[in-house]
Parts: C-alpha cells; sequence; structure tokens
C-alpha cells in the first residue's frame, strides 16, 4: 500500500491518498483545547471485492486499522511530551 501526502500543515493539518489493496485517504487534525490538543483521524477507504471485502474489512482490515492508530497515537504522545520535556 501506498500512502500520499496531498495537503499539510505543520502541527495542523495532514490529508492523504492511500492506493494499493485499499484505497481511500484519512485526515489527521490538531486542534488545541483548553488542557492540551485535540487530535482527530477521519479514514475513508473501500476494498474491493463487495461481499468478501466487507467480510474482509469486518475480520482484518478494521481491527489491523484500530491496532495501528493506536500504535501511532502511543508514539505520537511520546514524540509530544519528549518535546515538552525537552524545552523545559
Amino acid at each position: 500500500m501506498t500512502n500520499t501526502c496531498l495537503e499539510y500543515e505543520y502541527a495542523r493539518y495532514g490529508r492523504y491518498e492511500m492506493e494499493g489493496m485499499i484505497t481511500g485517504g484519512y485526515e489527521e487534525i490538531s486542534q488545541p483545547v483548553e488542557d492540551g490538543t485535540r487530535f482527530t483521524m477521519i479514514y475513508d477507504y473501500q476494498i474491493p471485492g463487495r461481499g468478501v471485502g466487507k467480510i474482509i474489512d469486518r475480520l482484518y482490515v478494521e481491527k489491523m486499522m484500530v491496532k495501528d492508530l493506536e500504535t501511532s497515537l502511543k508514539n505520537l504522545k511520546a514524540l509530544v511530551e519528549q518535546e515538552g520535556s525537552d524545552q523545559s
């Protein structure tokens, strides 16, 4: 699978396109809030194969994406907290 950055604004917004077995895109949005930053990811993707594709999505792809997102968020949190402590 290939991800292509279509739009990017440092520490605020990113829009990406996915091509390969899964096609579609996703957005990453960072918004300042009173006690920190709200980080939102929005996925819009399609899997070929109609009925079989839907089954594969439910059994494999959704779980894979949730796991990948959780790992990415943990990594992002560690980086942000490290940067914050470096500036102290």
